[in-house]
Parts: structure tokens; C-alpha cells; sequence
């Protein structure tokens, strides 16, 4: 009799995990839409739209498939995704965690616009009560995403595509990573960013690279990145390092390097203090002082430069020097 209880028992778990196997994915997660819409966009504060369908399976690990996402205005959106495979770790969604420990992105699009009133438009609005351990993700697997800077002040826009590489998020607000590659005019590039996670004034700690793959130069920027009020400004130091292309043409045996303090909006772009090396094999020669670029219709640069100095290289005694150019300065 026992034994026949312990087969009946048995059979009923297989029974059970049979149909937790089976039955979501038979069911029709679409139904859900316009709860899962309402999270999203409540966790996001802007507008989250789903135009694609929806699936999910329990067993063996949580998955959600979701496809044409749109978040931010359907006609002008921030962010649109092609499809999202998203897998779950089943003891925290159990919990009502959820910590994703990959997510597939397939065709991500990044939207950054600047209005014609010269205006970040970012209409992401992060509330204050979402909680920062509810949602994490361990590696997203970005696949020919994409991104594109647009000013509607002059007409002119910028992108980045076929953008791969790995993302992770330890929540909504951060801190982030980012290691990919892209093309840009059909050069491809490195691109990488790490931040902090954002506070409440609307600020994160951002470190970034950029580079071509032949990394004939490199920009590096490590700063403060604010976004109150939805409008979009960052401050700190950048370094630009450039290697020489014809070093015997030019006698030029170090890479030229320019560090700065940087202060960029969407208005203009202020370089303070930079110290401009075009040889950094040759410290004494130099170059200091400030800049500023404006942006948008009527761009023009400012620069003042307010110390320097030039050395002049040693020349050969004994060389010919008759067909020599005219030396413009010689000190």
C-alpha cells in the first residue's frame, strides 16, 4: 500500500513538472500586454509600447521573449529593440527578483536627439521609489545595434551601427558597462563605458573610450555626467592620443597628446587648460590655453592660447641647405 502511494505521488511531481514544461508555452502570454507595457513604463516613466508578441517558459530556466519594443513617443522614440530574450534566475523570479542572467538584444536602436531649442530630449524619468535590487542584468548580448545623434537645430545627424558586444546593469540606475565595437562611416571602432550608479540629483560618475580598431588614436574622457531636468550636460577631463602616421617624414617619434578639462551641453563645448604635446618623446615642446566650440547653427571656435614653447630641432652642419624652405619663425 505504501509503495503504491509513493508511485501515485511520483507520478503526480512528472505530471506537474510535465506541464510546467508544456504549458507556457502553449499559452498565450499576449494577453499580458498591456500589464507588462504598464510596469515597464511606470519603472521607466516614460511610454513603453509592445508591437510584437510575447512568449514565456518556467522550465528548466524563466525565459521572456518579447519583439518590437518602442520606448519613449511612437513617433519619436528613444529606444526601439527588435527582440528581446531575456533569461531569468528561477529561485530570485520566484521572489518577484528579477536578476537576468543573459539578455539577447537584437536590433536595438538609440535615439539621442537635440531639439530645435538646442535641448537634450530625454524622456526618461527614473521615479525615486523604484527599487534598485528588483531589477538586474548579469550580461546583455548586444547584436547590429545602433545609435544616432540627431540636431534638428541644423539638420545634421551621426550614427553608429552594427554595434556588438556586452552589456551589464546591477540595476535601473546603475552602475553600467559597456564593451562593444561598431562602425562609423565604415571604419570600425572600440567603444567602451562604465558608470556609477545614478543618484538622486541626476548624476552618475562616467569613464569612456573610443578608439578604431587600429587604434591610431584613442579619446578618453572620466567626468560627471548630470541629468537634472532632463537636460544633459557633463564635466571633467578628457585625453586624446594620436599616433604620428609618417614618423620619418616628419622627424615625429612620439604620439601627439592633448589633455583638458572639458565642460559639454547641448550649446557648446569648453576646453579648459588644455596642454597640447604634438611629440610626446619631446615634452618642452608645447602648447597651452583655453577653447570653446559653439554648437548648433552658428558654429564657430574661440581659442586663446596663452603659453608655449617651440624648440627648434638640431640641424646638420654639413648638410646642403640650399634648397632648403624659407624658415617662417627661428629662435
Amino acid at each position: 500500500m505504501l509503495n503504491r502511494v509513493y508511485i501515485a505521488i511520483g507520478i503526480l511531481l512528472i505530471l506537474v513538472m510535465a506541464a510546467a514544461f508544456v504549458v507556457p508555452r502553449l499559452y498565450d502570454w499576449n494577453v499580458y500586454r498591456e500589464r507588462v507595457e504598464a510596469i515597464a513604463a511606470e519603472a521607466l516613466g516614460t511610454d513603453v509600447a509592445i508591437r510584437g508578441n510575447m512568449g514565456f517558459t518556467l522550465l528548466p530556466q524563466p525565459q521572456m521573449v518579447i519583439s518590437d519594443i518602442v520606448v519613449g513617443d511612437a513617433e519619436t522614440p528613444l529606444l526601439e529593440i527588435e527582440r528581446a530574450d531575456a533569461h531569468l534566475n528561477l529561485m530570485e523570479f520566484l521572489r518577484d527578483i528579477y536578476a537576468v542572467q543573459q539578455l539577447n538584444l537584437d536590433g536595438l536602436k538609440l535615439h539621442l536627439t537635440v531639439d530645435e531649442q538646442g535641448e537634450w530630449r530625454m524622456p526618461i524619468q527614473l521615479p525615486q521609489g523604484v527599487r534598485q535590487g528588483n531589477v538586474s542584468i548579469e550580461d546583455a548580448v548586444l547584436s547590429n545595434a545602433e545609435i544616432v545623434l540627431a540636431d534638428q537645430r541644423t539638420g545634421e545627424s551621426w550614427r553608429m551601427d552594427r554595434i556588438n558586444g556586452n552589456l551589464s546593469a546591477a540595476g535601473l540606475r546603475g552602475p553600467f558597462a559597456l564593451d562593444a565595437t561598431g562602425q562609423m562611416q565604415n571604419e570600425d571602432y572600440l567603444l567602451r563605458l562604465s558608470s556609477s550608479e545614478l543618484n538622486n540629483a541626476g548624476q552618475m560618475r562616467l569613464n569612456s573610450l573610443i578608439a578604431p580598431t587600429d587604434r591610431r588614436f584613442s579619446l578618453t574622457t572620466e567626468g560627471l555626467l548630470s541629468t537634472e531636468d532632463s537636460k544633459a550636460a557633463f564635466a571633467g577631463e578628457t585625453n586624446l592620443r594620436v599616433k604620428p602616421q609618417r614618423r620619418d617624414e616628419n622627424d615625429v617619434r612620439g604620439d601627439l597628446t592633448l589633455k583638458a578639462k572639458i565642460a559639454l551641453d547641448a550649446q557648446e563645448l569648453a576646453i579648459e587648460e588644455f596642454n597640447l604635446v604634438p611629440d610626446e618623446n619631446r615634452p618642452g615642446t608645447r602648447m597651452i590655453g583655453n577653447a570653446t566650440l559653439s554648437l548648433g547653427n552658428d558654429r564657430h571656435l574661440d581659442a586663446l592660447v596663452s603659453g608655449g614653447v617651440v624648440p627648434i630641432i638640431p640641424q646638420d652642419a654639413l648638410r646642403d641647405r640650399t634648397a632648403d624652405p624659407y624658415a617662417l619663425v627661428a629662435l
